[in-house]
């Protein structure tokens, strides 16, 4: 099963980008279902073999197991709570917020932030962000990526397929919404929006 993690549509959504994005990754696993409270989250984590965050993300240097995942309510899911989950079916986990990647300063050879947390709960693998990305720009990149992984299981191979493809995506291949987004500065409709790697270089990923 496939979980979404995602703000669900409403009148008056908290995280816009996280409405649109959960919908555009749920598109592309029809079987999947979608959780925004926290409670909800953790009770099906654990069966899930993907699972897709699209959210705020909370990162704390110093702290680094209270760094988390932004959820409903204004609530966060925390790297220690993650941690003490235990997966059953070594999921895939995506982590679709700014700097998910990040480590703790305190005890550099440790490594300790949601990647580790995720993959000492058991987690396959983890696709994270090593800088601060843009609304837009990222679910763009996760469709393409979720659309590519669905079609062949190859995490490495989905996210090289998704960066050409936000690198390469012109002006008059999005949608008429994201382009007005996007705004006068665009350029003209042959234009690539996305073309500099601070838009789709930024994912990487961890695990086996």
């Amino acid at each position: 099963m496939s979980l979404v993690v995602a703000e669900p549509r409403s009148p008056h959504p908290d995280l816009p980008a996280s409405v649109e994005e959960g919908i555009a990754v749920a598109r592309a696993w029809p079987s999947s279902r979608t959780a925004w409270r926290k409670e909800d989250i953790l009770a099906a984590v654990p069966g899930c073999t993907l699972v897709h965050f699209a959210a705020h993300g909370l990162w704390q240097p110093g702290r680094p197991l209270n760094s988390g995942i932004r959820v409903a309510q204004g609530r966060w899911l925390q790297v220690h709570e993650l941690m003490a989950v235990q997966f059953q079916s070594f999921p895939l986990c995506v982590l679709s917020a700014c700097r998910t990647a990040d480590v703790g300063h305190t005890v550099p050879d440790e490594g300790t932030g949601l990647v580790s947390g995720l993959l000492s709960a058991g987690a396959s693998g983890a696709v994270a962000s090593l800088w601060p990305v843009d609304d837009l720009a990222t679910r763009v990149f996760m469709t393409y990526f979720h659309r590519a992984l669905a079609a062949s299981p190859d995490v490495p191979a989905a996210l090289r397929a998704a960066q050409r493809q936000v690198r390469s995506t012109t002006l008059s291949q999005l949608s008429e919404a994201d382009a007005r987004e996007l705004g006068g500065s665009a350029g003209p409709r042959s234009s690539r929006p996305f073309e500099h790697p601070f838009f789709w270089a930024g994912f990487c990923y961890a695990g086996i």
